[in-house]
């Protein structure tokens, strides 16, 4: 019971987790599904995909009580499509990055920032939307792992918990590289402002703001 007791509570931890993310993204961005529709990579589309099956899932879980064969075949595969959908996110992000420090002078520098703030804001994004399913599936697991093995819940609690704080602590350590790369960037173009006050005063704001994001999103 006791071990039972433990596993209900990491799924009520993962639902406020789940609250959390749903609030931010719906600051930054209030048509997510619109934006994933956009994207034209498969890992990223098959986001919407899987964001249907699994609040089907999680709706009919609430219904019946519990996982059962039929419903859990329903999501199997999803977290393979998740784990393409975050990794893809991050190299598009870390090419952010690259293309910024790689700016020739001011002009180009402020392009490539304004650009920036508008595609930071949709991976960071697909990232919450990645994170948020992939924290509805492992209540899902816990759900699926008490009824079945219920001898198991403990291990499989510890397993949830530490392979999700790999998973998070991958992702802020992207974003955080991006942070420093964005202000050694900003340094550089910095170094511009006699030969190009206006260019460079908008790329530092663009930039600072750039950074709150990421930083906030972490």
């Amino acid at each position: 019971m006791l071990t039972g007791v433990a596993g209900i509570m990491t799924q009520m931890a993962l639902e406020q987790s789940i609250r959390e993310i749903t609030d931010y993204l719906e600051t930054i961005d209030k048509k997510i599904d619109d934006l994933l529709q956009d994207q034209k990579d498969q890992s990223i589309a098959n986001l919407v995909g899987v964001a249907h099956m699994v609040d089907e899932t999680v709706m009919i879980r609430n219904k019946v009580g519990s996982v059962t064969d039929t419903t859990w075949s329903k999501i199997a595969g999803c977290p393979q499509d998740l784990v393409r959908a975050q990794g893809y996110a991050l190299l598009k992000i870390e090419g952010l990055a690259k293309k910024l420090s790689e700016a020739g002078d001011a002009g180009e520098a402020e392009r490539v920032s304004v650009q920036m703030q508008k595609d930071i804001t949709e991976w960071t994004s697909i990232l919450g939307n990645a994170v948020q399913l992939q924290d509805k599936l492992y209540v899902l697991e816990l759900d699926r792992v008490m009824a079945e093995r219920p001898e198991t819940v403990e291990m499989h609690r510890q397993g949830v918990i530490e392979a999700r704080r790999v998973r998070l602590h991958d992702i802020e350590s992207k974003l955080f590289q991006l942070n420093a790369s964005i202000k050694a960037s900003g340094l550089k173009v910095r170094e511009q402002k006699v030969k190009h006050p206006f260019a460079v005063t908008h790329t530092l704001q663009i930039l600072d703001e750039v950074n709150d994001h990421v930083a906030q999103f972490a």
